[in-house]
């Protein structure tokens, strides 16, 4: 099971905006993820995807709330084709 660690949104925003706190977890595999979610569902508790916060704003209380960073790898691809473009989690908006 992924272990989950306290982190300020300003560490998870590209922008650095936050002061207050949210459980994060690190997602390694495909049974850490699954075991995150159905922990999560399982308390009642929402839970948020994050990439790689290039668009996200944190809050500046401590959210009650769970997010998830999906590192399994693959998720930083970028794919074009005809003329559209699949771009995945983890691939930094520059």
């Amino acid at each position: 099971m992924a272990s989950s660690t306290m982190e300020k949104w300003s560490s998870l925003s590209g922008i650095r905006a936050g002061a207050g706190q949210i459980e994060v977890f690190r997602i390694a595999d495909e049974q850490e993820l699954q075991d995150v979610i159905r922990r999560t569902l399982q308390a009642g508790r929402k839970l948020y995807s994050l990439g790689a916060g290039s668009n996200l704003i944190g809050s500046d209380g401590t959210n009650e709330h769970v997010a998830m960073i999906d590192g399994r790898k693959g998720l930083a691809q970028i794919r074009c084709s005809h003329g559209r473009f699949s771009v995945g989690a983890g691939v930094p908006l520059s």
